[in-house]
């Protein structure tokens, strides 16, 4: 049976299956409609002097949402943190202070009947509770589409809920015929009636046009080429205007926009300025020559910027899909902001967009209009683009005298950077990487090389804990170490 949480299912749901532990996943509390029953459970375990556990990440996402620029958001956040402090001052507060990753939460407590996991649909957790299909014996509640809490008994109950498969919708290869043509001076509307004029063209790319307009201050429209709306993007597009994704530097749809004729054609999105990421970091002197003054630190600051961004997307289940350098945006002042954001995969409906350079090998060659990228997929893309950040534009796979392509060699996992001094140096491109790997501390190479050699895929989290850890050891040592610095050698 499958509940919709309530005080009284709660106490009935605790009591009959004997739970005695709750580990809450950021995620269930991220939705604003579940907080509501997230928060019953929380008063519950109180009364009832049972365990709540978060984990060191569930800290890292309450920091991550409260740079948000949602302010219902943020408020959930502060509420939260608020009974999280009133369980630990209760003594019902578990904390996994050297866990830093959902699997391992997952992997240790699969086993446990008095345990109830509880996340979203959608969420890298529920991505680790798959793994245990069929000998997972912890209860879950979890946070369907709408926002609400259902608890799920078996495991029968939890694999239906959880297990999303791509929409057939994607499939579908026609589009639509809009007669509308994007120029200024002309008129469109949104869903709740507001009319928007069209301003002089900003730019032009392959899926569409991006105009000024009157909306708001720092808002632009993109209007889709005839030929490029699909059922796919048009119900990604409602879906996305649903979405309450506020966050400085995300490039986000908030209102579809219709032709006079109603005909759905684009939508508003908040204005971007800059150039992008690959065309910036190509090389180290491309780099300089954009920003002279350009540090080590500003890259990492840079990294650590994205990931978050990208992090606080993951936590509404929302992946990218299409990661890569040419869908970020540096601006002059170096803030960067996520674009392209109507390719991403959101529920049931896929990013069918993928290049293999960034694409981990149990994905080279799919169809991705017809498969769900998992976060274990995303977590090897996010990572080429860290490397790809710190190393000034190389891949992590760029060797002398590899193989043919880059798709053998990530199948191969041919990371040619050693561990250490002693190491072989010479298959290391030649355009200043091996200074830059030599300088690099202990931690970011071990990060690398689990990763690209050992195919150990860290989460965003973990990352980001890093990066957090690499800019102090900056902040300590540059002082006395320059070199460590330094961009160019």
């Amino acid at each position: 049976m499958n509940d919709t949480i309530n005080s009284q299912s709660v106490r009935t749901v605790s009591n009959s299956i004997g739970i005695k532990l709750y580990v809450i996943d950021y995620s269930a509390v991220a939705n604003i409609d579940s907080f509501d029953e997230i928060r019953k459970i929380l008063n519950h375990s109180i009364q009832n002097k049972l365990q709540v556990a978060v984990s060191q990440e569930f800290y890292k996402n309450y920091e991550i949402i409260t740079l948000c620029a949602n302010e219902e958001q943020k408020k959930i956040a502060k509420l939260t943190i608020d009974t999280i402090t009133r369980l630990n001052d209760a003594g019902c507060l578990a904390y996994f202070s050297s866990i830093t990753d959902c699997d391992e939460i997952v992997e240790k407590l699969h086993t446990n009947p008095q345990v109830c996991f509880v996340y979203s649909k959608a969420s890298e957790f529920a991505e680790s509770v798959k793994k245990f299909a069929g000998v997972c014996r912890a209860a879950s509640a979890v946070v369907d589409d709408d926002g609400r809490l259902i608890m799920c008994q078996s495991n029968e109950q939890v694999m239906k809920f959880i297990n999303i498969k791509a929409n057939e919708i994607a499939f579908d290869e026609a589009h639509f015929a809009v007669s509308y043509e994007g120029k200024e001076g002309t008129a469109l509307k949104t869903r709740d009636g507001i009319q928007i004029t069209v301003g002089k063209k900003l730019g032009r790319g392959g899926e569409g046009t991006v105009f000024d307009c009157n909306y708001k201050t720092d808002y632009v429209v993109k209007i889709y080429h005839s030929g490029q709306l699909n059922k796919l993007r048009l119900k990604k597009m409602m879906i996305m205007e649903k979405k309450q994704v506020r966050y400085d530097g995300i490039c986000w749809p908030e209102k579809v926009v219709y032709s006079p004729k109603g005909e759905p054609v684009g939508y508003l999105m908040k204005k971007i300025k800059g150039e992008s990421l690959s065309n910036v970091f190509d090389t180290d002197e491309a780099l300089l020559k954009k920003f002279p003054n350009w540090t080590k630190k500003d890259s990492v600051n840079l990294a650590l910027d994205i990931l978050r961004k990208i992090q606080y997307l993951h936590l509404f289940g929302i992946l990218l899909g299409d990661v890569r350098m040419q869908n970020i945006v540096i601006d002059d002042s170096g803030n960067a902001s996520l674009v392209d954001i109507d390719s991403c995969q959101i529920d049931d409906l896929p990013s069918p967009i993928g290049f293999s350079d960034f694409t981990p090998a149990e994905l080279q060659g799919v169809e991705f209009k017809k498969q769900l990228r998992t976060y274990q997929n995303e977590r090897f893309s996010c990572s080429v683009l860290l490397f790809k950040i710190l190393f000034c534009g190389a891949h992590p796979y760029d060797q002398k005298n590899g193989a043919d392509t880059i798709e053998e060699e990530i199948a191969m996992q041919s990371f040619p950077y050693p561990q250490d001094y002693t190491g072989d140096f010479s298959k290391l491109p030649v355009f200043g990487q091996d200074e830059m790997w030599r300088h690099s501390p202990y931690q970011i190479k071990q990060l690398f090389t689990d990763i690209f050699k050992y195919n150990k895929r860290y989460s965003l989290n973990e990352m980001i804990m890093i990066l957090e850890t690499y800019q102090k050891f900056l902040d300590a040592n540059t002082l006395t170490h320059p070199s460590l610095n330094k961009i160019s050698f």
